[in-house]
């Protein structure tokens, strides 16, 4: 088996994105998020959030869509 090498499901440098949040707004100081923690390969010594959603957002405060429109929450 030597050359073989398994699929990962864990992010890797080349298929990791920009933004590892969820959902439609970007997340500000004060808002309530849910995330899974990840190994970063090769060697599984860093950790990083993934399917990081905003739960609850900051009652009071502008938050800015990804699109760049800011709402009024």
């Amino acid at each position: 088996m030597r050359g073989y090498l398994i699929p990962s499901p864990l992010p890797t440098r080349r298929n990791r994105t920009c933004s590892a949040i969820e959902g439609e707004y970007v997340p500000v100081e004060g808002d309530e998020v849910s995330y899974k923690i990840c190994s970063i390969p090769p060697k599984h010594e860093k950790v990083q959030a993934v399917e990081v959603t905003i739960t609850h957002l900051k009652p009071g405060t502008k938050h800015e869509t990804w699109a760049g429109r800011v709402v009024s929450s």
